[in-house]
Order: structure tokens, then sequence, then C-alpha cells
């Protein structure tokens, strides 16, 4: 599927509709440039999922945990997980972060920026891929979005 995005409005809308069809459990491997509206998208996930707070890129932490207020059940979904996996350089990095124990949580949907860079360690997890590009017009993205 393709979805095309005129503003970063747009790329939280469908990041927001994202989240009405998540059920737990999924990884999101994102794939982009900087600067492609990865980051964006997962801001409306968040609030799809009823998640307070800010969300920002992981890029220096690596990875953040964000979590719905207990009172929230607008879905089973209670965190979404952020992974930037720019700075991996191997295997060993990436299971150091321990990332991976909340792969298959049904109360969790795992979202990685960079996934390309750990694509081989996703064999065999449930993964939803989306590749944003840049579009013709300056905030104009495109987002192909590949379900296994």
């Amino acid at each position: 599927m393709i979805l095309v995005s005129q503003s970063e409005q747009d790329t939280r809308r469908y990041g927001r509709a994202m989240a009405k069809i998540l059920r737990g459990g999924e990884i999101l491997a994102l794939q982009g440039e900087l600067g492609a509206g990865k980051t964006v998208f997962i801001r409306g996930l968040c609030q799809g999922l009823k998640i307070k707070g800010r969300v920002k890129s992981p890029t220096f932490n690596i990875f953040n945990l964000y979590h719905k207020p207990l009172s929230s059940s607008a879905s089973l979904i209670k965190t979404v997980c952020h992974l930037d996996a720019y700075r991996f350089k191997d295997k060993k990095e990436f299971l150091a972060c321990g990332a991976e124990e909340f792969f298959n949580q049904s109360q969790v949907v795992f979202v990685i920026e960079w996934a390309e860079k750990v694509k081989s360690f996703l064999n065999g997890y449930k993964v939803i891929w989306i590749k944003f590009s840049y579009g013709k017009k300056p905030n104009e993205r495109q987002l192909t979005i590949s379900d296994p």
C-alpha cells in the first residue's frame, strides 16, 4: 500500500490510523532518510494509542518507552517501544540494548527507526515494513507499507 502525505499533519494522521488497526505484538520497521517523517509518524501512532507526553527520536538514547496512562482503555496496547537502530554496528550491540525482550508482547507495539540496519535480526517476527520517501513537492512524503 502506498500513501502520499502532503504535510506533517497528514503523516501524523497516518500514524493515528495505523494505531487503530494494531492489536499488539507487532513490530513496525521504518526506513527512510533523515527528515523523511519517521518520528512524525510515531507521534501520530502514539496519539492514536492515547499515549500522553512528548515523543522524540531516540537518536541519543537509542531506546525510548512510551506508556499509556493506566486509566486509558482505548486498546489493549499499553506501551510503545521506540528504537533508533542507526548507530548499531552488529547484532551484539542490538542485543545489548535489551530491546528484544519487548518483541511479541501482546500489550506492546515495537517501532524501529532505521530498521534496515537490523533487518536480519527481525527474521521470524511479525514485521510491518514502512518506507518513507521524499515526494516531488517540499513537504510531500510517500509511505510504502508492506505487511508480511
